[in-house]
């Protein structure tokens, strides 16, 4: 269909985020420019997610989120890339960390235009759980990988513009029952990672830090999150 084409082409796109060698320094010099046809790939995969989760089909929604989430495995593995994708990782971070879950586990994200907690549901997409057996009609994804992805983020993230973002929003999805009940027992992996950030050896971010950013203006914006989820 013309649908999986231009996922298929959206998807060609964004795989120059893995070109390369992973975790090593590279003889090729990058700059923002050079991922711009890259940043619109991702804007139209999120796009595409977004209405295919509400209007079907489920298994579209679940190919786009996949090609996200691995665009966001090949930038933290490659250095000389990931220091000009902010714009990228706050694109789908921003996508990743508004998903929620209703009480049947069907998955949403916000209503277009509406307020920030005003949620559609998708009739076609639940979020996976392996301890029970598969739903008939509805479309399992598993959102395991975006959690990795955001735990990466915390541990490893220079530009402070992206690791603000996700400070800021990881409390308020951990506080959705439905994303609770099925991930409540990752917890601990982001309070540990959260706790990590405390050490004096831990680097700082970079990147698009405000004046004057030091370890303790670094420490009292990770503070809060963590208290928040001493209460879980």
């Amino acid at each position: 269909s013309h649908l999986l084409d231009l996922v298929e082409i959206l998807e060609k796109i964004v795989k120059k985020f893995g070109e390369g060698p992973p975790n090593i320094d590279t003889a090729v010099l990058y700059t923002k420019q050079d991922f711009d046809y890259q940043l619109e790939a991702v804007r139209g995969l999120v796009q595409c997610m977004k209405v295919k989760f509400i209007m079907g089909p489920g298994p579209v929604a679940r190919r786009c989120y996949y090609a996200l989430v691995n665009v966001l495995d090949s930038v933290y593995e490659r250095p000389a890339v990931l220091e000009h994708t902010g714009e990228v990782r706050l694109e789908i971070f921003r996508t990743f960390l508004s998903i929620r879950a209703n009480r049947d586990y069907h998955l949403g994200l916000p209503k277009e235009g509406g307020r920030g907690e005003d949620y559609s549901f998708s009739p076609f997409v639940v979020c996976q759980n392996k301890d029970e057996g598969k739903v008939d009609g509805v479309t399992e994804m598993s959102l395991t990988r975006a959690c990795l992805c955001v735990l990466r983020c915390l541990k490893e993230e220079k530009d402070w513009r992206v690791l603000g973002l996700v400070l800021d929003k990881v409390p308020r999805t951990l506080q959705n029952k439905g994303m609770l009940t099925r991930y409540g027992k990752d917890i601990s992996k982001f309070a540990a990672v959260l706790c990590s950030l405390f050490t004096p050896s831990h680097p700082l971010p970079n990147i698009n830090t405000p004046p004057k950013f030091g370890r303790p203006e670094f420490q009292s914006a990770v503070y809060p999150v963590l208290a928040a989820l001493a209460s879980y």
